[in-house]
């Protein structure tokens, strides 16, 4: 088994949270080199697969932070509330999390805000990877309360080989 993991947003480690996916067969990690996001870690994950000459067979972006339909009123407002209270921000982030995730959690820096919200996922850049064979699959709780699942689905569905939407799971798909 060969993967590398990217981490969401404010989270470090917390790949074992999303284990059930891997027992239950949904994610599969196969010998040849694979990508498993979440969150913020799926931006990260893309720019990483495009500038790699690592031969890559699959990423799977879990939850991918997706806002591409907010508006930039917004976004400067979700960065004055962050500067002002950056661990209360980062722990109201997450509310609705079934998980224990203290232990993950740390305060990112305004600059890691910055670049998530602002982040445009480029569809010249899924394609492209798409064009090295590298299948492209994305995981969607139908009640994610942090990212607009149908404006994500619409957006990834032509770009991508697989989605998977979990009809009663939220952010973490639990």
């Amino acid at each position: 088994m060969m993967a590398t993991y990217f981490s969401g947003f404010g989270l470090c480690n917390e790949w074992e949270v999303f284990s059930h996916l891997q027992h239950s067969k949904i994610i599969e990690i196969n010998r040849v080199y694979d990508i498993i996001a979440f969150n913020y870690g799926a931006q990260r994950a893309i720019d990483y697969a495009i500038s790699t000459t690592k031969r890559i067979r699959k990423i799977s972006l879990l939850s991918p932070a997706f806002f591409h339909d907010k508006n930039p009123i917004f976004k400067e407002q979700q960065l004055k509330l962050f500067k002002s209270h950056p661990q209360k921000y980062i722990h109201n982030f997450y509310p609705t999390s079934p998980i224990a995730l203290s232990s993950f959690i740390y305060t990112p820096s305004v600059e890691e805000l910055k670049k998530m919200i602002y982040y445009f996922f480029s569809p010249k850049d899924l394609l492209y990877l798409q064009q090295r064979n590298i299948i492209i699959e994305i995981f969607l709780g139908q009640k994610d309360t942090l990212i607009n699942i149908q404006a994500a689905f619409d957006f990834f569905y032509p770009l991508s080989q697989r989605i998977f939407i979990f009809q009663n799971a939220g952010h973490f798909l639990v």
